[in-house]
């Protein structure tokens, strides 16, 4: 038999006060006068011996009593194993604060369950254990050791949360903190397979508990994604959004009925039917008759979880597209007749000797038209517009510089220009899978005119990657085509604008929306919706003057994001600041400039969970204590008999009762 306290056996010494009581105790008698002294002695004789007896007995119990409960807070036990575990103990408990805990389980929610056996394993230590309480916010606060006090303190605290980590990195950082003779790790949660990824455990100097706490939620479905068909919502038209919705159970979800939330106003979106363990696309018609910042919500009914139940989503609608010309010599009149005539567009001409380069990032396209020749600055400046997520298209010269243009070409990896050639050519193939000309045609048939040209230059053949043909003439030379540079986009054609060698300005069919969907176009679409936790860096609109002013984000709650600007483009750093779903406000000196949409991750939605057979399989080690949900009933014990072997305090108390209890009864029924 060991101890775990053993210094406190000196409390043996204490046995000596009842002895020392007993010994100096003299009990006084009465006299009594009887006329024969002969009878009076038989009598003192008799009741004398009777009392040593009593006292020798009720010293005994007392002793004994005494005993045990020093016994009993000496905290002995056996070991069950060679191995005896002492020294200073570090304890880390994870608590799952995730949204699943919310489930419930005999109308008790799991994060409940959670907190309470949290508790009872820092009271089921010793005060000179120390403590790491854990979360899925992964917290500084949450990042040291701390007192069995003010651990409890920290898991009384403790709130459901959008955050959901792998378990494997909440492992690792539990780790990081653990120090000391015995380092012990609990995790109290509902397991689900998305998160759970510890695998075999093979760290044999770290203990590992697992203790789940389960519901039995079978069904959920949820909203995962929204994006509109096309790459920009475009003003004054119907624009179709598409929405994924996923069930995660193995029935049929029948009837889920959806809608959608708009400046204020519901509008139904019909009743979504969903085979089991699968995904289905339904689409939305939005209709947007006025530019600015847009918001919306779908929502779908569906118990018990709920948060996945709605996906807010935002997006801004220009009320102007910007085009620029630049040009050397006078301005294309077709070019100013086509954009001028759009109310939806801007058009703006600039000479090749008077740029101005610091304006490229407010232009949504640029036409380099009929220039004789590329500047190396201006390439660079082309170079890191388009890699900012600007579009570019190039209607070369009959008389160019091909060197100064394959230079700018080179740098944006693409297809180069190999000659000027005289043959004339028509156009005879239009690739309407690629957005320009995507639901432009209700069909491509003999009565659309294509373009032809009377000359015009000839590229190097095609490489992989190097370029996508959008026009193709009947010999399978390229008119058009595009190339993805950075973020943005380069378009090239074959021949001058000019209707000396080129007819396109006068094909309408193909000149207009061409032009029109290439200002429009995006070489990604832009993000209607974020998920918490997940999007800590979002991309905008850079509309910074200096760089004294910064981006505020205002919703909820109100902070500075870390942010780095690239040309048109800033990066902002969330940092996990944003803890709420909803609408948040980019602001810049109290001028809104852009608003996001941030929903809860769903990474939880999916409910499946594994039981305690499944997470013995996967752990593969008896070295890891996995307690089901009753044995958590008896946690003190598990932890001392783990941690000792067998427990014998609980005995000593009780043999100490039963000496006491011994006591009494002598002192009542034992006569003198």
């Amino acid at each position: 038999m060991h101890f775990l306290y053993p210094g406190i056996l000196w409390g043996l010494l204490s046995i000596a006060i009842p002895v020392i009581i007993h010994l100096f105790y003299f009990r006084r008698f009465k006299k009594v006068y009887f006329t024969n002294v002969k009878f009076l002695k038989e009598i003192k004789e008799e009741t004398s011996s009777r009392n040593k007896l009593k006292n020798l007995l009720i010293l005994a119990m007392r002793c004994l009593a005494l005993a045990a409960l020093v016994f009993a807070f000496a905290q002995p036990f056996i070991p069950t194993t060679a191995e005896i575990k002492t020294g200073t103990k570090s304890v880390s408990i994870f608590v799952d604060n995730s949204f699943s805990m919310r489930a419930e389980k005999s109308n008790i929610p799991l994060l409940d369950l959670a907190k309470e056996r949290a508790a009872r394993l820092v009271n089921a230590y010793g005060e000179d254990t120390r403590f790491q309480i854990i979360t899925n916010d992964l917290e500084g606060r949450h990042q040291r050791l701390v007192s069995g006090e003010e651990a409890l303190s920290l898991i009384d605290e403790i709130t459901a949360s959008p955050s959901s980590q792998p378990l494997k990195k909440i492992i690792n950082r539990q780790k990081q903190v653990l120090k000391g003779d015995h380092m012990i790790i609990f995790l109290i949660s509902d397991f689900q397979k998305s998160v759970t990824d510890i695998g075999s455990w093979q760290d044999s100097l770290v203990e590992l508990n697992l203790l789940p706490v389960q519901h039995s939620i079978q069904k959920n479905v949820s909203i995962d994604s929204v994006w509109f068909a096309a790459p920009v919502p475009i003003l004054g038209q119907s624009n179709q959004l598409v929405v994924k919705y996923t069930n995660h159970s193995d029935d049929v979800a029948e009837e889920i009925k959806a809608a959608i939330w708009k400046d204020g106003m519901e509008k139904p979106a019909g009743n979504i039917n969903i085979n089991p363990r699968s995904s289905t696309l339904d689409t939305i018609p939005l209709n947007i008759l006025k530019a600015g910042i847009h918001e919306a919500e779908l929502r779908i009914v569906d118990y018990p979880v709920q948060f996945d139940d709605r996906l807010f989503l935002s997006f801004n609608v220009k009320e102007k597209v910007k085009v620029l010309s630049i040009n050397q010599g006078q301005p294309d009149r077709y070019l100013q007749a086509m954009f001028g005539g759009i109310d939806y567009f801007k058009f703006d001409n600039q000479d090749l000797g008077q740029i101005k380069f610091q304006q490229f990032r407010d232009y949504d396209l640029i036409l380099l038209n009929d220039l004789r020749t590329i500047t190396t600055g201006l390439a660079n400046e082309l170079q890191k517009y388009l890699e900012s997520g600007g579009k570019v298209l190039l209607l070369p010269a009959k008389d160019a510089d091909i060197q100064a243009y394959n230079a700018m070409l080179l740098q944006c990896k693409t297809r180069r220009i190999d000659k000027w050639d005289n043959k004339p050519r028509e156009v005879a193939l239009i690739n309407t899978a690629d957005f320009v000309f995507s639901d432009v045609y209700t069909s491509v048939g003999p009565n659309l005119k294509l373009p032809a040209t009377k000359a015009g230059y000839l590229f190097s053949p095609a490489l992989v990657g190097s370029g996508l043909s959008l026009l193709t003439y009947r010999d399978g030379q390229t008119f058009l085509f595009k190339n993805g540079v950075g973020e943005g986009q380069l378009f090239v054609c074959a021949a001058p604008l000019s209707t000396n060698y080129n007819n396109l300005v006068t094909q309408a069919e193909v000149f207009v929306p061409m032009l029109y969907k290439m200002a429009l176009s995006r070489s990604k679409p832009g993000r209607l919706s974020y998920f918490i936790g997940k999007d800590n860096l979002i991309e905008a609109e850079n509309k910074k003057t200096n760089g004294e002013t910064v981006y505020k984000l205002k919703g909820k709650t109100e902070f500075i994001p870390g942010q780095n600007s690239f040309g048109k483009k800033v990066i902002l750093d969330i940092k996990n600041q944003i803890l709420n779903d909803g609408y948040y406000d980019l602001v810049l000196q109290d001028s809104i400039q852009d608003r996001f949409a941030f929903n809860y991750d769903r990474g939880e939605s999916n409910l499946d969970l594994y039981d305690t057979d499944e997470l013995e399989e996967m752990v593969k080690n008896d070295a890891v204590h996995i307690l089901n949900y009753e044995g958590q009933e008896g946690i003190q014990e598990f932890v001392g008999e783990k941690d000792r072997g067998i427990v014998l305090w609980k005995w000593f108390i009780f043999a100490a009762l039963m000496f006491l209890l011994a006591e009494i009864l002598i002192i009542r029924y034992v006569k003198n």
